[in-house]
């Protein structure tokens, strides 16, 4: 049915499906163009989906929604644009920040929002998680630096990378490949400790030309983070990866599924939040 074609039929979409609000998220099974939502195409389910509607859950626990997963940001943004160029207070448009802030694009409104960091994943994902998840699944304890070491390597490696990815994406490009390979620059054998590839990055600058003092100088200038502003998929990708290998090496457990981890991420990513991802999500939310 085609009935969010005009204004009032987006403004009024809540009503259709008996909720207070609409959210439009990324993700999903297939990525729909703004006309194909308009002639309302979306999946029901998408690890966005799960993200954000856990976080509407805590900050809004008496609101009735429905979200909508429409696959690529550039469709979002559209959303957004049409969201604020009409007043319309019943949909929200949610997405990934990626690089908006360091580049001045994000969209101050109310009904749009952001993550924090990169992605998801960097919101959701760190070494107190980490943790939690394998103290769950391997049921005896370990010792801290079985999971920080790694974690906190990875930041320490990763950031000439994460400058670079910065500074090509204000150039309209990336750095790290997208949408898939970013694992190349990752140990992935679960029998080994993962750490970051240097070789790897060092061959990745060559490629694209780009000097290390350079970089240096733009990501201190953009306060750019390895945390925050990483690549989302290589950095939950790589937390993954110590969660299997701690499993596999350190706690005799065996193989786990990706897509398990990811749900027991998002079951319990909030109550790992720092201070500043917990006000910052309130004052978006709230």
């Amino acid at each position: 049915m085609a009935f969010i074609r005009t204004t009032s039929g987006i403004s009024n979409q809540h009503i259709f499906y008996g909720v207070d609000l609409v959210v439009f998220v990324e993700g999903g099974e297939n990525s729909f163009t703004k006309d194909e939502v308009d002639n309302n195409f979306f999946s029901d389910h998408s690890i966005d989906v799960l993200f954000w509607g856990k976080l509407f859950d805590t900050y809004h626990p008496s609101k009735r929604i429905k979200y909508k997963a429409v696959g690529s940001k550039s469709t979002i943004l559209k959303i957004a644009e049409e969201i604020i160029n009409n007043n319309i207070t019943t949909v929200y448009a949610a997405m990934d920040k990626e690089f908006d802030e360091t580049l001045g694009n994000l969209i101050k409104h109310k009904n749009v929002l952001y993550t924090f960091g990169y992605s998801w994943e960097n919101d959701a994902w760190n070494e107190s998680l980490i943790k939690s998840i394998l103290r769950s699944l391997g049921a005896v304890p370990f010792a801290d630096e079985i999971v920080d070491e790694p974690y906190f390597k990875f930041l320490k490696d990763v950031k000439i990378g994460v400058y670079a990815d910065g500074f090509q994406f204000a150039k309209g490009e990336s750095f790290f490949p997208r949408p898939s390979g970013h694992m190349r620059c990752v140990e992935c054998n679960i029998n080994n400790q993962p750490y970051i590839k240097k070789v790897e990055i060092d061959n990745l600058l060559s490629k694209q030309g780009l000097n290390k003092g350079t970089l240096y100088k733009y990501g201190s200038r953009k306060s750019l983070d390895p945390k925050k502003d990483c690549y989302g998929h290589l950095f939950g990708d790589y937390c993954r990866h110590i969660v299997h290998h701690v499993l596999k090496i350190q706690l005799k457990v065996g193989s786990i599924g990706k897509e398990i981890v990811r749900r027991l991420v998002i079951n319990d990513f909030i109550n790992h939040f720092s201070s500043e991802l917990r006000t910052y999500y309130s004052n978006q939310l709230e």
